[in-house]
């Protein structure tokens, strides 16, 4: 059972605004969920109710120039995440010296931490190939509506990744995910940032890496590369799941105007 942290110096470290409004930190065996060179994520509770804190440091975001960047990504999240494969964003402020946003929490982690787990023990080699292809298709169902989503809004995520996809519920028979981190998103009619490399390598499309215009149609790439992640290259499941080997190599074309658009996955 989580408690919360009283103390003056525990409170101190919260921004007074969410002081005020009663939040605290809670006292888990991971309060602090993830940290970068210049952002942290911490666990925060209010009447029994958990959330994730993002606090980024404005100096080395200054520094890099990239204040506008994160009040791009705010903005873009907060009014995207009315759907229900995207992570809600319930508040967001800054302060002098920092920016904060205040982010629905996902208790079963990342999907990049699932799979390493997996990989390190033996439970992914005693799962029968159908469980795997099974829970293939449902992350890759709800990326694309989630994806699908961002695109008719006009933006590109650009950084789809199992570091990227949270679980929100998991069941024997059923997984919810969440879409986060909008840092690398874009509007789709942005010319300064479309011919931008970004993205992760092993994720990202051809064209990031050959400067060429990014499109809603990368995003697609990248789901078909955590297609892999989860199922390995299609040939290894290609007799038992022809249409998901299939569907893998469709979202990988090279060339993007053969890829399927999210609603056709």
């Amino acid at each position: 059972v989580s408690r919360c942290l009283t103390s003056p110096k525990a409170a101190s470290s919260l921004p007074q605004e969410l002081q005020d409004a009663g939040f605290q930190l809670a006292e888990e065996e991971r309060p602090q969920l993830g940290e970068g060179s210049f952002a942290r994520v911490s666990l925060v509770v209010r009447k029994d109710k958990y959330y994730a804190l993002k606090t980024v440091t404005k100096v080395p975001l200054e520094i890099r120039d990239m204040a506008q960047h994160m009040k791009r990504e705010v903005s873009l999240h907060s009014r995207l995440c009315s759907h229900p494969s995207i992570v809600t964003l319930h508040d967001s402020f800054e302060d002098t010296r920092r920016i904060y946003m205040l982010l629905e929490w996902c208790p079963f982690g990342s999907l990049s931490e699932t799979l390493a787990t997996l990989a390190h023990s033996d439970v992914k080699s005693a799962l029968p190939l159908s469980i795997t292809a099974c829970a293939a298709a449902i992350v890759v169902d709800q990326l694309a509506s989630a994806a699908g989503y961002l695109h008719e809004n006009g933006v590109i995520h650009r950084d789809i990744k199992p570091d990227n996809i949270l679980i929100s519920s998991l069941t024997p028979t059923d997984v919810e995910l969440r879409l986060t981190d909008f840092g690398w998103s874009c509007l789709a009619n942005d010319a300064a940032e479309i011919y931008s490399k970004c993205s992760t390598p092993g994720f990202a499309a051809p064209e990031v890496f050959a400067g060429r215009q990014q499109t809603t149609a990368s995003d697609i790439w990248s789901i078909g590369a955590v297609l892999r992640s989860i199922c390995g290259a299609p040939e290894t499941y290609r007799r038992f799941d022809p249409r998901l080997a299939d569907l893998d190599q469709r979202l990988t074309r090279v060339d993007p105007r053969a890829r399927p658009r999210a609603e056709e996955i």
